[in-house]
């Protein structure tokens, strides 16, 4: 399992995790492992679980390029923000897509 540079920004950025020394601690205080979560899409899951945790929808689309989108609608009013990412993996698609919500 390797991971990448986007599954720790993922981690710090989306999960809102942090570095001490060689380990990643959640929000808690509790020690945690990153997954490959720009990989793997299982483990992406869990990105799109905490970005719909702050209000935001899913959109995914595609098969040999993905677009991924998050989307949430202010109460009330037309007013959407929406945040879109084209990439060739659907995992990678969200990931990116759920950094620049962090604007990231």
């Amino acid at each position: 399992m390797k991971l990448t540079k986007l599954d720790e920004d993922i981690a710090q950025h989306v999960m809102k995790w942090k570095k001490s020394g060689d380990q990643w601690i959640d929000e808690v205080g509790k020690s945690v492992a990153i997954k490959p979560y720009s990989t793997d899409l299982n483990a992406t899951w869990e990105v799109v679980d905490k970005v719909c945790d702050y209000g935001f929808r899913l959109q995914l689309a595609g098969s040999r390029i993905w677009q991924a989108r998050f989307y949430k609608s202010a109460s009330h009013t037309l007013d959407t923000q929406a945040f879109q990412v084209t990439k060739n993996n659907p995992a990678e698609a969200i990931c990116v897509a759920a950094l620049a919500i962090s604007g990231h």
